[in-house]
């Protein structure tokens, strides 16, 4: 059965067990971290992927994950906005930079990937309930656009799980960026469905 793994932000962490679900009979899915505890969402962790450096960073340290397929996303940490810092986490060029050497990665280990776009950030309600950071949807639909710029370029399958959230109307956030349960399964299913389809993924009667 074909195997998956999913590197990606705790928005992943929210939808890996439906999405696991769906996939069932399809696909062999883990993730980063598989079993450990999610600690600190808004951080990078053992399930957290993180900013683009991150992800980048566990790939090349990781070499030996056993998958057919990547699933792979980061975004919302990169355009973090700390004042004292006075810049975005990660600058658009290193976040390009970043997606350049993991998409490279993996097609040098002779894997398939695909890309799942990050989610939408309401700024009032980011502002309203995080004070820590700051995040902007202007800069996560730039960040969006690289990501696109570089998929395109490198032939690697995109889900728009921007667009598919953005569709969904108000009321989907449970706090600052993250999503009501209802949301978080939607989001598996239609990630589900894009994998099928894209792979050309056959149900089978093993389990997964």
């Amino acid at each position: 059965m074909t195997k998956i793994f999913v590197v990606g932000d705790s928005i992943s962490m929210h939808y890996n067990d439906d999405l696991k679900r769906f996939l069932s009979g399809y696909a062999m899915l883990k993730r980063k971290g598989e079993g450990e505890k999610p600690g600190d969402l808004d951080y990078e962790s053992k399930v957290n992927g993180g900013d683009s450096a991150c992800v980048l960073g566990y790939l090349q340290a990781t070499p030996d994950i056993d998958a057919d397929i990547f699933i792979v996303n980061c975004g919302l940490h990169d355009i973090k906005f700390y004042h004292e810092v006075g810049h975005l986490q990660v600058e658009p060029e290193d976040y390009r930079k970043n997606l350049k050497q993991i998409v490279a990665h993996i097609q040098k280990l002779g894997k398939q990937m695909v890309w799942v776009m990050s989610t939408t950030v309401d700024d009032e309600i980011h502002k309203k309930n995080c004070s820590v950071f700051f995040r902007k949807n202007e800069d996560i639909k730039q960040y969006n656009h690289i990501a696109k710029e570089v998929m395109e370029q490198m032939g690697v399958p995109i889900i728009d799980l921007y667009d598919f959230t953005e569709k969904l109307g108000d009321g989907v956030f449970c706090d600052h960026v993250h999503f009501k349960p209802h949301v978080r399964t939607l989001h598996a299913a239609f990630i589900a469905g894009q994998v099928i389809g894209l792979f050309g993924l056959k149900k089978t009667n093993e389990l997964s």
